[in-house]
């Protein structure tokens, strides 16, 4: 049996309170158990009843087990996450399934987790007390954000063994486009929000509202057409500056847009291929050999010493000698047989 990744209990712990950063981007790992030999009754889809007439439940944390068997190895932007728990409330009920015998003997948990292994770990977060985002007046006055231990999760409870569910729930989201977000936010700003405040209230910085708010109220709609026709995947950086091409009277100039994108991709090259020292070396020891044992036409010889001298040495061959030279062996090699 292979040695398991290092466990959370179920319970999650070893978290890290950082804020916003970039560890907090990465994640801490996700619960994780003994590698088990999976059978088909494992996957059995859930019953139509079950779909129809999904089961809700309050549960306590401690009747929840984080699920070991998460396709994710490590769960980002929980400190996130939290945040806005705190300020929004639990938007998603989890997914649970009622637990084995074993599970329930081993961690004395009534259901286990199947879908919400970030939101489980905000809410240990929440439960164990967090501090307050940056920007926000609880965390200048040192306030800590914390739900009280009795707190209820609303949880759905699944009529199968929830492993077909938790890949389906990981594999369809889809994050919208970055001037979807933009629009969203820039609609908030005009309604009066400052970006320190809309920052504050989504875990993120203020830079962060304000590029995505330009991106949101600056691309024009024939290039966001043009983005989404050709499935163009640009770095934010690219998208602000195309927000930034306005016409005369300041509102964004599509055409001119769309031809600085034509632009930039023409411009792009592809990436040179990486140079095997190995091949490179053989390719020289064929070349010299062609040139120095092999019957090699002397037509042709100048052309396989131009190669070689430009691979060992770098050395550009000048092509307007080498034409003289080919031309001048030619009629060497063609004279005798005129004559």
């Amino acid at each position: 049996m292979t040695e398991p990744r290092p466990t959370l209990g179920g319970q999650s712990d070893g978290r890290e309170d950082a804020g916003a950063t970039s560890e907090d981007d990465l994640g801490q790992l996700a619960p994780a158990g003994p590698r088990r030999i999976w059978r088909e009754h494992d996957f059995i889809p859930p019953a139509t009843e079950s779909i129809l007439r999904p089961a809700t439940v309050l549960l306590r944390r401690s009747q929840i087990h984080g699920d070991p068997y998460n396709i994710r190895e490590r769960l980002p932007g929980v400190q996130r996450i939290a945040w806005s728990l705190h300020q929004h409330g639990l938007l998603e009920n989890l997914v649970v399934v009622e637990s084995s015998d074993a599970v329930k003997a081993r961690y004395g948990s009534e259901y286990e987790l199947r879908a919400g292994s970030r939101r489980l770990a905000a809410i240990d977060l929440l439960l164990e007390g967090i501090e307050a985002p940056p920007g926000s007046l609880d965390r200048d006055n040192g306030h800590r954000w914390q739900w009280p231990g009795d707190f209820l999760i609303p949880c759905r409870v699944l009529g199968s063994d929830g492993h077909y569910e938790h890949l389906v729930e990981n594999i369809e989201r889809s994050s919208p486009h970055p001037w979807e977000v933009g629009r969203r936010l820039n609609e908030i700003l005009s309604a009066g929000d400052t970006a320190r405040e809309l920052g504050t209230r989504l875990g993120r910085s203020n830079g962060w509202v304000t590029r995505y708010a330009h991106i949101g109220r600056g691309l024009a709609p024939e290039l966001i057409a043009a983005l989404v026709a050709e499935h163009a995947e640009l770095r934010l950086g690219e998208l602000s500056r195309y927000a930034s091409i306005r016409d005369a009277f300041g509102d964004p100039d599509g055409m001119k847009q769309v031809e600085a994108y034509r632009a930039a991709r023409s411009r792009r090259r592809k990436r040179p291929k990486r140079i095997d020292p190995e091949s490179y070396r053989a390719t020289i020891r064929r070349l010299q050999y062609l040139r120095s044992d092999m019957p090699v036409p002397p037509t042709l010889r100048p052309i396989v010493s131009a190669v070689i001298g430009y691979l060992e040495g770098g050395e550009r061959p000048s092509f307007r000698k080498l034409e003289s030279t080919l031309v001048d062996n030619l009629r060497s090699y063609i004279a005798p047989e005129e004559g």
